[in-house]
């Protein structure tokens, strides 16, 4: 089910990066590390440009020094 939901993120915020899907499953806590990397690589590939919805992710930094 997340990873429906991913791939409509990625479809719509085309800035939207892999660290910044990596970071919010990351804080949901409830995901393994594989699961994590697995939905992260299915949403990436779904990923297409899209000029409908405004850039806002490219604003937000993500330290990936924080999860690991």
């Amino acid at each position: 089910m997340i990873e429906l939901e991913l791939s409509s993120m990625v479809g719509r915020y085309s800035d939207l990066t892999a660290e910044h899907i990596k970071s919010l499953l990351t804080l949901r806590g409830d995901i393994s590390s594989a699961e994590i990397r697995s939905s992260v690589s299915s949403a990436m590939n779904a990923k297409r440009n899209n000029d409908d919805y405004p850039p806002i992710f490219s604003e937000i930094t993500v330290s990936t020094g924080l999860f690991r």
